[in-house]
């Protein structure tokens, strides 16, 4: 039943009701980094979808108070009742136990620090290849501390408003230090064999070549 709680809990937190509204204040500028001459639905709903999951990423990472005795959490009533299905409950635990949990069914969870900013670029990189039928790549000019490339843009016009999307959770939101080593970071996931494999589909379907997965 722990097991249970647990898988289920990751997804629980609600997205806030400002976050739709707040990412499409940045959806024509988003259009304009990556030269797009007109709105494109498609393209608005990837970044909205994009930030959407960085958001629930963020929100899982807990961080709990090592004073604290208890942690409670709202998880589905179906975790600790199969006929409560379309409901949520408060399950309150002891933290000892809630560790254990932690460490039992995702051990490295706590360790990803980075993973909802890794699931941001890759959510990006799937917008920026749908809406433009190219690879999304990245440069860095070390001496002048810039970043250049269309997906960089985009890049630096999404992460401040993830920031302040997150900044209400109380969870700084984690990315690299700098602008090279954001610059190094977003290169690696763009180089990674999944993403390599990802985008070259989706290149391929935006131009038409490939039909859609079913």
């Amino acid at each position: 039943m722990l097991n249970r709680w647990f898988a289920v809990a990751t997804y629980l937190d609600e997205l806030p009701d400002t976050l739709e509204r707040e990412v499409s204040l940045i959806h024509p500028a988003c259009e304009k980094a990556i030269e797009l001459n007109h709105p494109n639905p498609l393209f608005r709903s990837s970044i909205t979808d994009a930030v959407g999951r960085c958001y629930r990423e963020h929100q899982s990472s807990m961080r709990l108070d090592p004073g604290a005795q208890t942690f409670s959490w709202r998880v589905p009533a179906e975790a600790v009742s199969p006929s409560k299905w379309n409901d949520t409950v408060i399950l309150t635990l002891p933290v000892p136990e809630l560790l254990w949990a932690v460490e039992t069914v995702c051990p490295k969870r706590r360790k990803q620090e980075l993973a909802p900013f890794e699931n941001l670029i890759k959510g990006l990189a799937r917008a920026f290849c749908c809406a433009t039928g190219s690879r999304p790549t990245v440069s860095f000019d070390n001496g002048r501390e810039r970043g250049y490339g269309l997906f960089w843009k985009l890049v630096e016009i999404v992460l401040p408003a993830v920031r302040a999307l997150t900044a209400g959770t109380g969870k700084p939101f984690r990315q690299p230090a700098s602008k090279s080593a954001l610059a190094k970071k977003i290169k690696r996931i763009l180089d990674g064999e999944d993403m390599v494999q990802l985008i070259e589909y989706e290149v391929k379907k935006s131009k038409g070549e490939l039909p859609d997965l079913p």
